[in-house]
């Protein structure tokens, strides 16, 4: 198959343009398309062959903005696949349609100085090549785009609030008609597509309510916003400016306090889902996923909803913290399964002051997290919902979505009074493609969180450390850059307590690892933010007993560190619950009970678990057991007794399970930034091709045919198209192509005006016809 044309193939061209680039123009080029560069192009035409690939392009389509693709788009409809066009024209061209846009931010029209700085982009992308005067479409360009893409706004369009009440209105053949066109990618072709087709007919009735614009007498299309409207989808919000901001977002420290307290209560709570997890790792289902009443008991234990809880997991396992693995040790119930417990890093972290804590979560999440919280709950193809961490909801791209929609949010400034549709608009603008595939549940996600860990302010303004993060490529130490601003934000640790007459005890700033520790372990904490308010009882006194703690030393621990008096209900709690924590001892023989009264030794051997654990009395003060001292002591406390461990000393001692850890996972790292010595050594390569090859314009593939019936088709051109029939015979068409689908092509015929069908693989010959 070849294209013929009145002067060289735009295939040719374009590889003469590249080879004709200065060294800066040529520089600025593989800088914006670093793919090309691996391995190192041996010349310009392996390197043009490279731009042209269809995986390329498509990298480099969805790194443009809205108004760059509008641009792209404004120069196929004039037709610059075909003939060169001059740059005023597609400048007029977009800021025309720019008076049409309406997604709902502020009216705007671009400078033509904005848009000839865009043309420029378009043009170090090799996206757009040639003079100002003689702008092309580079090859394959528009073929890379998704199927039905329509960023400029159609004339006669409904808006999104009028396409429900319209499309509820419709007949059930023109539904149907809409949807054959949502499901053959929005182009079909029909006789009823003429201005003078009888009005009567669905089509012209679907081109006058605008839910299908006529490309031409045989030819209609499906506007984007209508496909959306079809599958149930709000449409996505794709603006060709970003949200105009005449005042920015005020009172910058309170968002800041706010973001930093949200923060620290994300810290707070996964502190809180370590603590339960090492106790009581959780056994997973068959498929690794979480199961319903796991999820329940940690909302729980955790005081919050399940959607929260799925986010405190998600940020965790994103840092490292938790994980999915053989837990060491095996639970007493152990299922053979892996299960959800935290991993060696979280010891490391817990030890970390708060700061540093909020820092890594954020980093963790930011870099790591693959939980897709919207997916879970969602029905399967059985209508049953994804369970928390099945394969259905982890999504190993969402790191880099996450990244594009708040490195948006990082890049505008926020106007006061706004809110999430502003992130949403502006994100459509800088990532229209990525944009338009987000589910906008997922997009919910990603904001909630990043306001949930105080990345994003309370109406989702940006923060400082959202900045931090936005940015953080450009850092050899991104987490050190971190923990610096959230040590100016976090307050100051402080190891002061103010204990109250009601058993609580206030701590009014953050406090040092080794205070909050021993407050955690003789006490349990009500509310944790700021300022952290913990209460003390029997149970978590005892709780500190059995840690090999004494009655004195948590007394002087809380004379220490408290300012002013020790209340004396405090100190008689402390020291009543040690009294009678004592009245049992026992130590490892296998392991012995021991205690100075016979009547309750004797009535501790007659358990319901005496038999089991092997009891004996030796003497009428001990006891023996056949089982470990742990199993033994829980035991006797399930049976309501107050027994304590101690060494061969008689000296209390530690006897508690040691915590629940699984291996820490290694976390993949992010992409690396493109090496711009790798860049200069390909850009010295083709260089030194120039000055060995004479540049000449090679010949026109045959591949090349293909894209001049594409490009006449989105231009509304004529072509000549020399084919082979069945019996071999040579025949040849003037055409007007509307169609080119699993390889039949669909054109009107320019004698008959009859819509005319061919396979592709029949095609001999494509030309340009020159005089349409």
């Amino acid at each position: 198959m070849t294209s013929s044309n009145d002067s060289t193939s735009t295939t040719a061209i374009f590889r003469q343009w590249l080879y004709n680039l200065d060294e800066d123009a040529l520089h600025r080029v593989l800088e914006h398309r670093p793919d090309t560069t691996h391995p190192l192009p041996p010349g310009i035409s392996s390197l043009a062959a490279r731009l042209s690939l269809r995986a390329s392009i498509m990298r480099a389509l969805v790194r443009l903005n809205a108004r760059e693709l509008a641009v792209l788009e404004a120069a196929s409809i004039v037709g610059a696949e075909i003939e060169p066009v001059d740059a005023p024209k597609l400048v007029e061209l977009v800021r025309s349609y720019s008076e049409q846009n309406t997604h709902g931010t502020d009216h705007w029209i671009p400078s033509g100085s904005e848009l000839l700085a865009t043309i420029d982009t378009l043009r170090d992308y090799a996206l757009l090549f040639g003079e100002l005067a003689a702008l092309r479409i580079a090859p394959g360009v528009m073929d890379a785009l998704p199927a039905g893409w329509q960023l400029l706004p159609s004339a006669h369009v409904p808006n999104a609030t009028e396409l429900p009440e319209i499309l509820e209105g419709l007949t059930t053949k023109q539904r149907s008609i809409l949807r054959t066109l949502a499901h053959s990618g929005g182009t079909g072709v029909t006789k009823d597509a003429a201005i003078d087709a009888d009005p009567t007919r669905p089509i012209p009735q679907l081109i006058a309510l605008g839910l299908i614009t006529r490309h031409n007498s045989h030819t209609v299309t499906l506007p984007m916003s209508v496909r959306f409207a079809l599958s149930g989808k709000p449409a996505p919000i794709l603006p060709l400016c970003p949200v105009a901001v005449s005042e920015e977002t005020s009172l910058k420290q309170r968002v800041e306090a706010q973001s930093t307290a949200a923060g620290l209560e994300a810290v707070r709570l996964t502190r809180v889902l370590i603590d339960v997890l090492s106790d009581s790792p959780v056994a997973l289902l068959k498929d690794n996923a979480v199961g319903v009443r796991p999820v329940a008991t940690l909302s729980r234990a955790l005081g919050v909803e399940e959607t929260t809880l799925y986010r405190i997991i998600a940020a965790a396992m994103g840092a490292g913290l938790i994980a999915k693995g053989v837990p060491d040790p095996l639970p007493a119930n152990d299922t053979g399964g892996n299960y959800l417990a935290p991993t060696g890093r979280a010891d490391e972290w817990n030890a970390q002051p708060l700061s540093v804590q909020w820092a890594w979560l954020m980093l963790g999440w930011w870099e790591h997290a693959t939980l897709n919280v919207a997916a879970i709950g969602q029905p399967d193809e059985k209508n049953k919902p994804h369970r928390l961490l099945s394969a259905a909801t982890i999504l190993d791209k969402l790191p880099s979505t996450r990244a594009l929609v708040l490195r948006s949010a990082a890049a505008h400034a926020f106007p006061h009074g706004g809110d999430k549709g502003v992130l949403l608009a502006n994100f459509g603008f800088d990532s229209p493609i990525r944009a338009s595939r987000l589910a906008r549940d997922v997009f919910d996600d990603i904001t909630d969180t990043a306001q949930f860990l105080g990345i994003l302010g309370p109406r989702w303004e940006p923060t400082t450390v959202l900045l931090l993060l936005a940015h953080k490529d450009h850092h050899e130490d991104p987490l050190g850059q971190l923990c610096e601003a959230t040590a100016g934000l976090t307050p100051a640790e402080s190891d002061q307590l103010i204990p109250q007459g009601d058993m609580t005890i206030l701590a009014p700033a953050p406090l040092p690892f080794e205070v909050h520790t021993m407050m955690a372990l003789m006490s349990d904490t009500e509310s944790m933010g700021l300022a952290t308010v913990f209460r003390l009882n029997s149970t978590s006194v005892r709780r500190a007993l059995d840690a090999g703690k004494t009655d004195t030393d948590l007394v002087g621990f809380l004379k220490d560190h408290t300012i002013g008096d020790l209340p004396q209900s405090l100190v008689y709690l402390i020291t009543d619950t040690a009294r009678r924590h004592g009245a049992l001892r026992g130590g490892p023989a296998l392991s012995y009970v021991r205690c100075d009264d016979p009547a309750l030794l004797l009535e501790v051997s007659r358990i319901e678990a005496a038999d089991d654990l092997g009891f004996r009395i030796i003497a009428p003060t001990v006891l023996i057991a056949q089982a470990p001292l742990a199993q033994v002591l829980e035991a006797i406390r399930s049976a309501g007794f107050a027994p304590a461990a101690e060494n061969a000393q008689g000296l209390s001692i530690d006897i508690r399970p040691h915590p629940t850890r699984v291996a820490t996972p290694t976390m993949r790292s992010t992409a690396p930034q493109e090496d711009s010595g790798h860049i200069r050594q390909a850009l010295l390569t083709l260089l030194r091709d120039r000055h060995t090859s004479r540049g000449e314009t090679h010949g026109i593939e045959g591949s090349d045919a293909v894209s001049v019936l594409h490009s006449a088709m989105r231009a509304n051109r004529q072509v000549h198209v020399g084919i082979v029939d069945k019996q071999g015979q040579a025949l040849r068409y003037t055409v007007t192509p509307v169609t080119i689908t699993g390889g039949h092509v669909s054109a009107v015929d320019a004698v008959s005006g009859e819509v005319i069908h061919f396979m592709l693989h029949r095609i001999t010959e494509v030309a340009l016809d020159s005089g349409a």
